[in-house]
């Protein structure tokens, strides 16, 4: 009888194995719908703006950083998967940070600290955090997801 049972387990441990390995790949992820965001900022396209969509509800965050056209379709496991549906809460970065140490001087090799960089925001600071931004979106699973948001 304990052979019996020995022999079905080992019959179906590679099919064990391979759930397993699925599992693990996946994490037991939830569902994300694809999301095309476009983002203009004083009538512009905003280039290099990195947005960020999270999710309370599903706890999870999708991320993308816009191109040329002001346009990113956002990734959340994997590159433009989307984010998962619901409310969101959107942040939109742009910073352009400023070194301000001097050019060819070894900081290392004196006793001089060198200055902190200056952060100049070419996206007002506001925006870029879920809580000021005022900025929000709804995901719909089986729409076609493509927001915009024009700052000013």
């Amino acid at each position: 009888m304990i052979i019996k049972h020995l022999a079905k387990v080992v019959l179906l441990l590679p099919f064990i194995l391979l759930g397993c390995a699925t599992d693990i790949k996946t994490g037991n992820r939830p569902t994300v719908v694809p999301t095309k965001i476009k983002v203009t900022f004083q009538g512009q396209p905003a280039v290099a703006a990195t947005v960020t969509f999270t999710n309370p509800t599903s706890n999870t965050s999708g991320i993308g950083l816009t191109g040329a056209d002001g346009t990113c379709f956002l990734t959340t496991f994997e590159t433009s998967d989307g984010v998962t549906p619901g409310a969101q809460i959107v942040s939109i970065r742009k910073v352009e940070i400023i070194d301000k140490s001097k050019p060819g001087f070894d900081y290392g090799a004196s006793n001089e600290i060198p200055p902190p960089p200056e952060e100049r925001w070419i996206i007002p600071r506001k925006f870029s955090d879920p809580n000021t931004s005022g900025l929000k979106a709804e995901v719909v699973a089986g729409q076609k997801n493509e927001i915009v948001f024009d700052l000013n």
